[in-house]
């Protein structure tokens, strides 16, 4: 009888605790469901913000009227789910978005630095590319270098996309649009190698240090050259005068 009675306690144990187990998974699993609901309508939340932003940023809207979208949205979800059971849900769905101005400029900025990531990463990976500049001033006088480029998608169809927009600081010659350039390709590690064609709006500064100077330029390999009235012997490492400069100087004499 002691014997049936300890397996009976014994088994009340077990089940005891296999109930017990059960309703702590139980308890774990609402606990997580409830944190990944709110997750969701987090991220629902966010991602509502960032399309309001893009159509406004689209229709080249300003900032300030989001707010107005939301107070717009509110009242037509007043008089479109009044018959509805989750009336209250979803107007607080609608309340919670964030809209305000300084908001909006955070989310354009963002969806501006993930596209010119993408149009990075996708001049990387094109066997070549070209581009093309242009140098307007904005509205503070500011001089700012534009850059188009094209290039070479992964089913290699043909994009052209704005590169970047590099203001230009003091002056504007033709070293310092070389070296912004240069900078900025150094910094977002684009390959100079495959860049085979540039394109500029004629003027002579855009073209220093990118297109060759025929007259100031010898293309065919030699040993001997004149440069600015000098010649130059790289066989005896020499400078000189040229004859004609140098009857024109005894001439004076």
């Amino acid at each position: 009888m002691s014997v049936h009675r300890s397996v009976v306690r014994r088994c009340q144990s077990i089940e005891l605790r296999s109930a017990k187990v059960a309703s702590l998974k139980q308890t774990l699993i609402s606990q997580q469901k409830l944190f990944l609901c709110q997750m969701k309508e987090s991220e629902a939340i966010t991602e509502a913000s960032f399309k309001i932003c893009y159509l406004l940023a689209k229709h080249k809207k300003p900032f300030t009227e989001a707010e107005l979208v939301k107070k717009c949205f509110l009242s037509a979800a007043e008089i479109l789910f009044e018959n509805y059971s989750n009336k209250s849900s979803i107007l607080k769905e609608i309340g919670a978005l964030q809209l305000s101005d300084s908001t909006c400029a955070l989310r354009i900025e963002a969806m501006g630095e993930n596209v010119q990531e993408q149009v990075i990463k996708a001049v990387r990976e094109s066997p070549f590319f070209s581009i093309a500049m242009d140098e307007p001033t904005d509205i503070g006088d500011v001089a700012q270098l534009l850059v188009w480029v094209r290039y070479l998608d992964q089913s290699l169809h043909p994009k052209e996309e704005l590169l970047c927009l590099l203001p230009l600081q003091g002056h504007t010659r033709g070293e310092d649009i070389l070296d912004s350039i240069c900078n900025y390709f150094e910094t977002h590690h684009i390959p100079l190698d495959t860049l085979v064609s540039i394109t500029t709006n004629g003027a002579p500064a855009m073209g220093l240090g990118f297109v060759i100077n025929q007259s100031k330029s010898e293309l065919v390999p030699n040993q001997f050259m004149s440069f600015l009235g000098f010649v130059i012997d790289s066989m005896s490492a020499m400078l000189g005068l040229l004859e004609a400069k140098i009857a024109k100087i005894k001439k004076k004499l």
